[in-house]
């Protein structure tokens, strides 16, 4: 029983930390679309970094694409998603929790041609540099409906009586988690400024 629990801790909080790199990814393009709306002409001094900021916000999208991926479309047993982490619970936790009690994995129909697109991005360009892309688009309010969704997922999946130090992703958490990110990038930009 403790390859149940220790299993199953390990997965867990693997998955709990891809989501939450997910939010940071997304607190950060939400701060840096911010920071980068166009300025007033007392403030040009600032536009110097657009050109690194795009760049960043490209480097962010991708990693917010890989990790939705990473935790959901990836379709290798041996990979650590939220649909493997329900089948280790049913197949080997049976004397912690009530199978038959377990909630399914379920993402809206609605992101189906969000999942699609992001696989295909993660498949074709991201993670392999194919030459023959089609281009694919995401926006980022999509993705976030995705996170979102997955981190529903997770939290449903959170049994205490596996193990008693997984805990669910509160509202607190990621109040808490937006706050130190946007407050570390304000940090770094301001850091830039000051050249």
């Amino acid at each position: 029983m403790e390859f149940c629990n220790d299993e199953y801790y390990k997965r867990y909080t693997d998955i709990q930390k891809n989501i939450l790199q997910a939010y940071i990814d997304i607190f950060c393009l939400q701060e840096i679309e911010t920071y980068n709306k166009p300025a007033p002409k007392d403030k040009q001094r600032f536009m110097g970094v657009s050109f690194v900021l795009d760049h960043f916000y490209e480097l962010l999208k991708t990693d917010l694409c890989l990790s939705i991926c990473r935790v959901y479309t990836d379709k290798n047993d041996k990979s650590n998603t939220i649909q493997n982490l329900l089948r280790f619970v049913k197949n080997n936790c049976k004397d912690f929790v009530d199978v038959d009690q377990v909630p399914g994995v379920v993402l809206d129909d609605q992101f189906a041609n969000t999942i699609v697109s992001l696989k295909s991005i993660r498949d074709k360009s991201r993670a392999h540099s194919d030459v023959d892309k089609e281009k694919k688009s995401v926006q980022l309010s999509e993705m976030i409906k995705v996170v979102e969704a997955l981190c529903d997922n997770l939290n449903s999946l959170c049994f205490n009586s596996i193990h008693s130090e997984v805990h669910k992703i509160s509202k607190e958490n990621l109040d808490m988690l937006k706050t130190q990110t946007v407050l570390g990038l304000g940090y770094i930009l301001r850091k830039g400024t000051n050249v």
